[in-house]
């Protein structure tokens, strides 16, 4: 990607302000943090606690994608459920849009997208490849649903993403993905307020696909209520807006392999309607480069600030080594994040060679990774593996750059399905099967045990002195019952128990309960 002008006036005022706001621009948002960065960070710094005791809880893929083409799968009920025509009706029909219109002009809007040759980026004006390919409503399908908890904010501020991923029928291969960032049920509790979605994909696996497919149009199109908490639908103009989520388009309509990204949006006729957007995290390739003798004023200053921020990004790369002195491939994969500030991102991300950052050779930013590795004492890395790992972070990179390159000693990046995470036919990529979905089926186990028990653990009392006030004729508050307990289950449910013969019913003793005495 080239950038074709700058009004370069303008950007030397725009660069100061960015200059004078540093911190609040540099490595991504303020809140940045996801709820995968505090699992890697609090597994990497926690000690064995030999008392803890074992967990019933099991987190099983079928709670963390839904493809078609699996066992089980009813591939024509999958189509009817979860139809592009039936997801594009249900943003229209939340957009509050003055002006009606129909699925064909929601999608002609992110169509014609692909008809101009550049767009701006604050001040930066940048070339885009033209690509005019007709797609229509009916010739995509559902390839896969899945579940991005993982992407939660740390805080609690959202619960993260819930994405289907719709494929070409025939003909040049395209894809899209409606990514829909999920606003919390219950903000007042934080992170916790999330419980009940993750109960709720947590039951999902444990369901028939049939059953489980049923569950999912609700929680995508009508919302529903779990655990007494009410759930709102998945499928909802706001969450694609500008701020939330987002849709992203995955073409070979002509080489390259290209992905762009788009926005819910108003028009000035009051109509629901996609608007191109910048692809996060994926900054102007030209900023990996070296500065050449036909560069604009303008770019050499955009280098400048991006060689500042750069330190940061590094540290971001560097976050599974500095977490912990030997971290596993699994941490490293799924540990390391780029997080560049948007000012920097550009509006496509390409697989081919002209695009790989990780090929660049700006000295200065080998120099900035150099010396991170010093200070860590990682004197068996090198600066290539660095930049494998910003590469491998861009969209580009992860569908295809990256596949097999060396971003640690002895790890390399896990490959796609050729430019893909999940093909026309439903099958998932090695780099999900073998990477990503073990780390977020851990991170949900993780989050589920910490939710459901710290807050009720106590420290085991002298049985003599316990009173109960379970119920039953002779268990009043004023007598002990010696066998009165309470447990606090997986679900976050506490029954208690109290002796059989004085009103109670008898306890179990499996190791998966946790005693806790009244």
């Amino acid at each position: 990607m080239n950038p074709i002008s700058y009004n370069t006036n303008l950007i030397r005022i725009s660069l100061l302000s960015i200059a004078l706001t540093h911190t609040a621009i540099a490595g991504g948002p303020i809140d940045g943090h996801s709820l995968m960065d505090d699992y890697l960070q609090n597994k990497a710094s926690a000690s064995t606690d030999p008392a803890t005791p074992p967990t019933a809880i099991n987190i099983s893929n079928d709670a963390l994608v839904f493809n078609r083409g699996a066992t089980g799968v009813d591939n024509d009920d999958f189509d009817e459920k979860f139809s592009l025509a039936k997801t594009l009706t249900s943003i229209r029909n939340s957009s509050g849009a003055t002006t009606s219109s129909s699925n064909t002009q929601l999608l002609n809007s992110l169509r014609n997208t692909f008809k101009v040759n550049s767009k701006t980026n604050g001040l930066v004006k940048m070339d885009l490849q033209k690509r005019e390919k007709e797609v229509s409503v009916s010739a995509m399908s559902p390839s896969a649903i899945f579940n991005r908890f993982d992407l939660s904010a740390s805080n609690g501020q959202h619960c993260g993403e819930y994405r289907i991923v719709y494929h070409k029928n025939n003909g040049d291969r395209f894809f899209l993905s409606f990514e829909a960032r999920y606003p919390n049920p219950e903000p007042s509790r934080g992170k916790r307020g999330c419980f009940a979605v993750v109960d709720f994909w947590k039951k999902i696996g444990d369901m028939s696909k049939a059953d489980a497919l049923v569950q999912l149009e609700k929680f995508f199109y009508k919302g529903l209520t779990h655990r007494g908490v009410k759930l709102p639908v998945a499928i909802n103009f706001t969450h694609y807006t500008h701020g939330t989520g987002q849709v992203r388009s995955n073409s070979f309509f002509q080489s390259p392999w290209q992905l762009r990204e788009f926005k819910t949006d108003i028009n000035a006729k009051g109509e629901a309607v996609f608007v191109a957007d910048t692809v996060k995290f994926n900054p102007l390739a030209e900023l990996f480069a070296d500065e050449k003798s036909l560069d604009s004023d303008a770019l050499k200053a955009l280098r400048i600030y991006f060689n500042h921020d750069f330190d940061t990004y590094v540290d971001n790369l560097l976050a599974p080594e500095r977490r912990a002195s030997n971290p596993s491939a699994s941490d490293i994969i799924n540990g390391i994040s780029l997080n560049s500030a948007n000012h920097y991102n550009e509006f496509q991300s390409d697989a081919n060679t002209n695009d790989n950052t990780a090929n660049g050779n700006k000295k200065s930013l080998n120099t900035i990774i150099s010396n991170k590795l010093s200070a860590l004492n990682l004197s068996n890395y090198n600066a290539k593996m660095i930049r494998n790992r910003a590469e491998a972070m861009s969209c580009g990179g992860c569908h295809q750059n990256s596949n097999d390159t060396e971003i640690a000693p002895n790890v390399n990046w896990p490959k796609s399905a050729s430019f893909v995470h999940v093909n026309e036919q439903g099958v998932l990529s090695s780099a999900l099967t073998d990477q990503f979905l073990p780390a977020r089926s851990a991170l949900l186990k993780d989050y589920l045990q910490k939710i459901t028990e710290p807050m009720w653990r106590f420290a085991e009392v002298d049985y003599s002195s316990t009173y109960n006030d379970f119920g039953g004729y002779y268990n009043a508050s004023s007598y002990p019952n010696r066998s009165a307990f309470a447990v606090l289950q997986a679900d976050g449910s506490i029954k208690a128990w109290g002796k059989s013969n004085a009103g109670g019913t008898n306890a179990p003793t499996d190791k998966g309960y946790t005693k806790l005495f009244n």
